[in-house]
């Protein structure tokens, strides 16, 4: 299981909406909601994927994994 994280603010006009690891195999997605805890918990996929948030005044960010 991987724990994911951010240092992001969550009030209700700033926040992050989701967040998605996405691998060659599948798709995981955890939605956020303002003033909750940025955080959430993935199944360890096999190989490689890309981490993927989504700020609603920022737009789409991606990290590889």
């Amino acid at each position: 299981e991987w724990y994911v994280t951010a240092q992001h603010p969550m009030t209700k006009t700033h926040f992050l909406s989701f967040f998605a690891l996405v691998t060659d195999s599948r798709v995981q997605l955890v939605k956020l909601y303002p003033e909750q805890m940025p955080e959430a918990r993935f199944a360890m996929p096999g190989g490689h994927g890309t981490l993927f948030a989504f700020c609603n005044q920022h737009g789409l960010f991606s990290m590889p994994l």
